[in-house]
């Protein structure tokens, strides 16, 4: 099954305003940078679905100040057989099962949320808000709502709202400039991980002045997204 890694950023005119949404996906430990309001994270299922059985994958973010951050949220999962562990750097500081809301403060510019379910009962998983108010970034991206459509082994359509001057997008094969709102990939290697990237050349160098998703490609014949 595909599981897909999105990270929105919303722009703001005040460019101090951007929100990453992230989607947990099965057999990953991803690494990433909080950014601006932080970052909302669910599990598998995502906003409006349940998570899958067997899953175990962990999200790691952290700031480049050392600003703490707080994890708020709620989550449903089933009791004594699926967890969620938190983490303040490498010290485990709480563990949830069966339902209930959490609010944890990692004071060590680091925190890790790792979620394992067994093989059966489906719940609706997690929704959990990562920030770090103190940790904060200037950039110049005017563009929002980076998505996906048309997803196939070999191909697929990026698109996005706003417009830059001089915009650029990276997939694994080096920036290219692009204008307008969507740009068509192909060429894509069938059952493979993507990480799409668009920027402002005057913010290549902060990843959190940019319009992130992670992707997978279907195996050949796939459909898609689920």
């Amino acid at each position: 099954m595909l599981r897909t890694l999105l990270f929105v950023l919303f722009f703001s005119c005040h460019c101090k305003a951007l929100t990453q949404t992230l989607i947990m996906g099965n057999g990953q430990t991803l690494t990433e940078k909080i950014c601006m309001e932080g970052v909302d994270i669910y599990d598998d299922g995502g906003p409006n679905g349940n998570y899958g059985n067997d899953f175990d994958g962990s999200v790691y973010l952290y700031t480049t100040s050392g600003a703490d951050i707080t994890l708020t949220g709620t989550f449903n999962v089933e009791t004594n057989y699926d967890y969620i562990t938190v983490f303040d750097g490498t010290t485990q500081i709480a563990t949830y099962t069966g339902s209930g809301s959490v609010n944890v403060v990692a004071t060590s510019g680091a925190i890790r949320i790792a979620f394992q379910s067994d093989g059966s009962v489906n719940r609706s998983g997690f929704q959990f808000h990562a920030s770090a108010p103190n940790d904060t970034y200037q950039c110049n991206l005017n563009a929002s709502n980076l998505n996906i459509s048309n997803l196939t082994s070999s191909s697929c359509t990026l698109t996005w709202e706003g417009s830059g001057t001089n915009l650029l997008l990276d997939y694994g094969n080096g920036p290219v400039p692009v204008s307008g709102n969507n740009y068509h990939l192909t060429g894509l290697s069938a059952s493979t991980s993507y990480i799409a990237r668009l920027y402002e050349l005057v913010d290549s160098a902060e990843t959190c002045c940019s319009l992130i998703l992670h992707f997978r490609t279907p195996i050949q014949g796939g459909h898609g997204n689920r």
